[in-house]
């Protein structure tokens, strides 16, 4: 994993390997009981083993100076594994009856999840300078472990939970003439969580609990989740060239147990940490065994866990609403166009929220306390003195995508295929979910308000793609022995969204909320720039002139810049694919092919061509917060200072052209 660039080196032995191991038992039986009526069962075990190895057990240690340097045992891998063992049954029984093919059955799911994930494993240090590393001068320490007390001795404790989702379903697909079909149903599933966090008194008793009707322990409740859907394949014409298709329904889906496992294990009661900083770390010996070299001298405070999980009895697992609509037409000419519309609808997402927050009613001024107002003021929280996080999994009716698409393709006698399709659409929500810790999805969600995030384009919104391929495949050429096909893709699709955040300095958090950089920047306008504090005029003169050149945000001046509201440019990527076959049994089919991919071709006749972005860029930043000042009724009004932006990064492998060599046999 080593790294290098232009902010951060990251030595070869801070990295880790990653199992995936996979078994899977599967029995199937298939019954006829008589003409109308057939059955099928099935019975599976799927095991999953994900585990992270480390290259050695060292302490976790990072330099923040000029540039940022990593080294020892990364920092979440230490004790990293998720275990599932997933045991299913389902039965199905399909009817045959007149025009009507009926399936009516059941599918069931047992699942056991165990999780252990414990950062800083072996103790992790902070350091602010190059030279304060030489010199031991450490500025933070960290270590989380879990209680042997309450785990049996395992300092490295992961919790285990058992879940059940039990489905009926039934499905008639009515055919009353030969160009029309309609498929109606219903399927109901209920989720089960059979085992219960352990539960944690204090909390349980605290205000945080009661306000919010949030505790430890607690479980939702089991709920059926009805699930309706209509779809229906209509020919227009006898030709069979005009056909009309769509449909609806309630979609539940895998329900994402990963987010509720996370409330097994952060309890508060199993996990213990300890955290020192600035006077706090003197003396502090640099170990990578912390429990017996810094836990057990009894020198240094154990906390219990600062990040609670918690779940509540009338959490709701979500669904989405599904529509969409498609048109086909094959013309005389042998064109095919094809039309496809699709909406959907969240019912009842997830979103996090840290109810260690307290809205005491103070705001931040984006400008200045004289030109504040409605529309450039964000909340300014307190934190909970107990918890720094107590992340709740909460529910939304929040969020939507759609998109139109239309295709064109024709096939030509003399071996040539012609196709081409374009996307248009849009994806909003308030949380993406890009972790599968809870208490990451609500720290890198960018926002104003990081409890209430605001609607806005999803990380993975492209709204628009273009395809187009063409293929031309050759006769049998010498005595029928040999055939070639060549075909050239094109793919092109707007680029990565990103959002505009805050530079935040060490304590000069922007809204309260402890995490940094996770705050949305307010855009000014050109005299409210004039009215906000900066570290020197340059500052001013230097922001104004970047806001006026950039597209997005000289667009929205006056507003705050929303979560990946802007967008990277558009990416072009060529492939060109050779498959040359030898026939050696002609009458059989049976041949050798030898194939030839040239991946991102363009790339090849010019180094600016095929360009992919790193897919990790999430935020641009350009204003740095040097200072916040308090007024009499706890209001902030930050003072800023101009950063020179990152550039964009480029995935270092996709952005070359690259060359694959394969070989299949047929026979």
């Amino acid at each position: 994993r080593y790294s290098a660039g232009a902010t951060q080196y990251m030595f070869n032995n801070s990295s880790y390997r990653q199992s995936n191991r996979t078994h899977t038992l599967v029995a199937e039986l298939n019954s006829r009981v008589s003409d109308e009526v057939s059955n099928e069962f099935r019975a599976t075990a799927v095991f999953v083993r994900d585990d992270r190895t480390v290259p050695y057990a060292g302490a976790n240690i990072f330099i923040t100076d000029a540039f940022r340097v990593t080294l020892g045992t990364d920092y979440s891998s230490g004790a990293n594994a998720v275990h599932s063992d997933v045991y299913t049954i389902s039965d199905n029984v399909s009817i045959f009856k007149g025009n009507h093919n009926i399936t009516v059955g059941t599918h069931n799911e047992l699942m056991r999840f165990y999780n252990v994930f414990l950062e800083g494993a072996y103790g992790s240090y902070g350091f602010s300078s190059i030279n304060d590393f030489f010199q031991n001068e450490i500025n933070a320490y960290g270590y989380f472990y879990s209680d042997p007390a309450l785990t049996g001795g395992n300092t490295r404790w992961g919790g285990t939970a058992w879940t059940a989702q039990f489905g009926l379903y039934a499905q008639d697909e009515w055919k009353p003439n030969t160009r029309f079909t309609l498929t109606y149903g219903l399927r109901m599933d209920m989720p089960v969580l059979l085992n219960k966090p352990t539960a944690n008194p204090d909390f349980n008793a605290s205000q945080i609990a009661k306000t919010h009707d949030q505790y430890v322990g607690t479980t939702p409740k089991a709920s059926v989740l009805f699930s309706p859907r209509v779809g229906f394949r209509w020919y227009a014409d006898r030709e069979r060239k005009t056909l009309i298709r769509g449909g609806a329904g309630l979609f539940t889906g895998r329900v994402p147990f990963v987010w509720i496992v996370n409330a097994y294990n952060n309890t508060g009661m199993e996990s213990k940490s300890i955290y020192l900083t600035g006077n706090e770390t003197i003396g502090l010996p640099l170990t990578s065994n912390p429990y017996k070299d810094i836990v057990e001298s009894g020198k240094y405070p154990v906390l219990g866990s600062s990040n609670i999980n918690t779940l509540s009895r009338n959490f709701k697992y979500p669904q989405t609403f599904r529509l969409n609509l498609g048109y086909e037409q094959v013309f005389g000419t042998g064109w095919k166009f094809t039309f496809d519309a699709l909406y959907s609808k969240g019912i009842n997402n997830v979103f996090f929220e840290n109810m260690a927050l307290v809205d005491n009613g103070t705001k931040t001024f984006a400008v200045s306390s004289a030109a504040a107002d409605a529309g450039n003021t964000a909340p300014y929280y307190s934190t909970d003195k107990t918890y720094d996080t107590v992340i709740a999994l909460k529910n939304t009716n929040k969020g939507y995508s759609y998109s139109l698409s239309g295709q064109i393709e024709k096939h030509f006698g003399f071996g040539l295929d012609l196709m081409a399709a374009y996307t248009f659409g849009h994806s909003y929500s308030v949380n993406d979910g890009t972790s599968s810790v809870a208490l990451s999805n609500w720290r890198y969600n960018y926002a104003v308000d990081s409890n209430s995030p605001e609607l806005s384009h999803s990380l993975f919104d492209r709204p628009h793609k273009v395809m187009a391929a063409a293929t031309y495949t050759s006769p049998a050429y010498a005595k029928g022995r040999l055939r070639t096909s060549v075909t050239l893709t094109y793919n092109g699709l707007s680029g990565q969204r990103y959002s505009y955040s805050l530079s935040e300095g060490s304590g000069l958090n922007f809204n309260g909320d402890g995490t940094y950089g996770n705050s949305l920047m307010y855009i000014p306008t050109a005299e409210e720039v004039g009215l906000m504090n900066w570290a020197s005029p340059e500052d001013a003169v230097r922001f104004e002139n970047y806001v006026k050149g950039d597209k997005y945000l000289s667009r929205h001046r006056g507003e705050w810049s929303t979560r990946y509201g802007a967008i990277t440019e558009f990416e072009n990527h060529f492939d060109l694919h050779i498959a040359q076959d030898f026939y050696y049994d002609r009458a059989s089919g049976r041949k050798i092919q030898i194939t030839v991919d040239f991946l991102n071709i363009g790339n090849m006749f010019n180094r600016e061509w095929g360009l992919y972005g790193d897919g990790e860029f999430y935020a641009r930043q350009i204003l740095h917060i040097t200072a916040l000042k308090k007024d009499t009724d706890g209001n902030m009004t930050p003072t800023y200072q101009f950063m020179d932006p990152v550039d964009f990064a480029l995935n270092d492998f996709y952005s070359r052209w690259r060359c694959q060599i394969g070989l299949r046999l047929t026979f």
